[in-house]
């Protein structure tokens, strides 16, 4: 059984992977090792909002589908900050009392959906989006480029009503 190398290719960092390859390669040349290299591709998320339009009050789910080059046996495990504009929320998918009360996680292989129930009371627009992405793997923050990280709801005032006295 040969050595295994793993090269773990990070966001802008191409010129150091290709050298890392050579070098490992031309090693394993001189000494007649076989040595396989893994390439693991950092994770992605996308985050959407289910109904894009509510009422005041009304809930609404924020969800987070994301990704993972992880190849340990088990669901991957990802790390995510997200924010309304206002307040930044992590969540940890591995430690369940990061999750806001209601949400749900569901590991998929190596992908995984995240469902987040929110309401608001105050009517106005609303912009939720991503402000880091991590993975075991990938431990520091990521690239912006990883994540597709903006999705918005309208919150609508409840409906008034008027009665005129007829006397």
């Amino acid at each position: 059984m040969g050595i295994i190398y793993q090269i773990i290719k990070k966001a802008k960092r191409s010129s150091s992977l290709i050298i890392t390859a050579l070098l490992l390669f031309l090693a394993n040349y001189s000494f007649g090792q076989v040595c396989p290299i893994t390439i693991k591709e950092p994770p992605t998320a996308k985050v959407t909002i289910t109904p894009t339009s509510v009422c005041s009050g009304q809930p609404f789910d924020l969800v987070v589908n994301l990704t993972s080059d992880d190849q340990q046996t088990g669901s991957p495990e990802w790390t995510f900050t997200y924010t309304d504009g206002t307040t930044p929320i992590t969540i940890k998918t591995s430690d369940p009392t990061t999750f806001p009360v209601g949400t749900v996680f569901t590991p998929a292989g190596k992908n995984a959906t995240v469902t987040i129930p929110i309401t608001l009371t105050i009517a106005n627009i609303y912009t939720y989006s991503f402000t880091s992405l991590s993975d075991i793997w990938y431990d520091t923050a990521l690239n912006v480029c990883n994540y597709d990280g903006t999705a918005t709801v309208t919150v609508d005032p409840l409906p008034t009503v008027s009665v005129n006295d007829a006397t």
